[in-house]
């Protein structure tokens, strides 16, 4: 997890677990028509594709047994082939994942002789944001929290809230 260090006045209080006020972009309205994410022909690409992967795995994935239409053996090396060359490269050993994912789904797009915005919603263009709020949205600017003679370390990975490993404060 990222953290940084951020001067804070002496009196700031924010609770630990709550993402300051003042990085929630309150502009953010999902579009109706893929409520953030891809056409529906998008998501069924995305679903098939995410099956493809798991049967490429390192190992035999047990939801992949329980498919109505499962084969009966397990797949073998030759579909670790087969994905890994989709993928363009070898599965982890935790299996494909999202970059492999992307790649997989960018190559059976262009061998379909497709867009390259083949899946993306048309109404919102990919950005999952409603068209009507998206001057808002993107025009938002974020607000620090208010600095003074205070230490505190942020955490970085989600949208920024004071980590509870520690808080220094100096000493009066």
């Amino acid at each position: 997890m990222g953290r940084e260090v951020k001067r804070v006045a002496l009196d700031f209080d924010w609770p630990m677990d709550k993402v300051w006020d003042g990085y929630v972009n309150s502009h953010y309205v999902p579009c109706e028509a893929c409520h953030g994410q891809r056409s529906v022909d998008g998501e069924w690409l995305d679903t098939i594709i995410n099956l493809l992967l798991l049967a490429g795995g390192n190992r035999t994935h047990p939801w992949l047994a329980r498919l109505p239409l499962a084969p009966s053996g397990a797949p073998t090396h030759e579909m670790t082939r087969l994905t890994s060359g989709l993928a363009g490269r070898e599965p982890s050993v935790f299996g494909h994942d999202a970059i492999d994912r992307y790649e997989t789904t960018r190559k059976i797009i262009k061998a379909a002789g497709m867009p390259d915005d083949w899946g993306t919603c048309k109404q919102c263009d990919g950005s999952g944001i409603a068209p009507e709020a998206e001057k808002a949205y993107t025009e938002w600017t974020p607000t620090e929290p208010p600095e003074g003679d205070g230490w505190q370390l942020w955490e970085t990975v989600s949208e920024g809230r004071p980590s509870r490993l520690c808080s220094l404060r100096p000493r009066i």
